[in-house]
């Protein structure tokens, strides 16, 4: 099958919308650190795994995504509910995703536990991990805000309008699992993971036209998974957590380094909750995606 011009120039101008977004981000990124270590308010921390360094970078890359959308706003003339920012109840959306992205990642250590490749301890309770937990709570609020907008905000919705939605939804997902590549302890079953999230979150952006649904259920996962279950996020550990997750037997199964993200159970259970969003999802009607006027766009 040939592939007429205008399909290739309609290509090559969403990778044109896509590298000068990314360069936004980029270059924000770098632009407001280098203005943190100017005011010498980043000097004093040191890089690594510390709360406050990880919580820092997280409020840079934040403000570098709102600019960067900000400024493809501008350029296509669009509203910012075209890029997913936006939806109904908003508070109330977030707040019942969290619950279920709390609920989906406990039952994921149920059935852990339940295989017997996982071991629950308690720690102990104080107001200083209350503290810490409000603490985690806010950063991965921003790492879920973070990695939804840079892979499944502009770059989607942008995707879509120019390729349809299963292809957008398909490259996406495949760049989340890129992006986790480099985690330390990670497995191919974590990568496996993560582009079944992204097929499963992108499924969600593309049937309800908003990111809401995504960020919630996000931190929900993340948060419940680190800080109340107390195990590996990703091969990244974290410290202050209610519980202790020990993960025992072959990797495959228990997750082994990678955390539960890297278990088989954990693709399974994503799988039925994708299958489960598509069979509610369905019955509603898809909202535009490509809402407001455009007067430029590289196409």
């Amino acid at each position: 099958m040939k592939l007429s011009l205008s399909s290739l120039h309609a290509g090559f101008g969403v990778v044109l919308s896509l590298l000068l977004y990314i360069g936004l981000v980029l270059g924000g990124n770098f632009a407001i650190g280098w203005l943190l270590r100017v005011a010498h308010i980043s000097t004093h921390l040191t890089p690594g795994l510390n709360r406050s360094w990880l919580l820092l970078g997280e409020v840079k890359l934040a403000c570098a995504v709102l600019l960067a959308t900000l400024v493809m706003k501008r350029i296509e003339r669009r509203p910012f509910r075209a890029y997913g920012w936006g939806g109904v109840r908003p508070i109330r959306t977030l707040l019942t995703t969290f619950m279920v992205g709390a609920a989906c990642v406990s039952l994921l250590v149920g059935m852990l536990a339940a295989c017997g490749v996982a071991q629950v301890h308690a720690m102990g309770w104080g107001w200083p991990m209350l503290g810490s937990a409000c603490l985690w709570l806010v950063f991965f609020a921003l790492v879920a805000f973070n990695e939804e907008s840079v892979l499944r905000g502009y770059p989607l919705f942008r995707m879509q309008r120019s390729w349809g939605a299963w292809p957008a939804v398909l490259v996406s997902s495949l760049l989340f699992g890129a992006v986790h590549l480099g985690n330390a302890g990670e497995n191919p079953l974590g990568i496996a993971t993560a582009v079944v999230v992204g097929l499963v979150y992108g499924l969600v952006i593309v049937r309800t036209g908003s990111l809401l649904w995504t960020i919630g259920f996000h931190a929900g996962w993340d948060w419940t998974l680190t800080c109340f279950w107390g195990a590996v996020d990703s091969g990244v550990p974290t410290e202050g957590s209610v519980m202790q997750l020990s993960p025992s037997g072959p990797a495959w199964l228990s997750g082994g380094a990678a955390g539960p993200e890297g278990s088989l159970l954990c693709v399974v259970l994503l799988i039925v909750l994708g299958l489960v969003m598509a069979s509610i999802l369905r019955r509603s009607e898809t909202p535009r995606l490509d809402s407001g006027a455009m007067v430029t766009e590289f196409d």
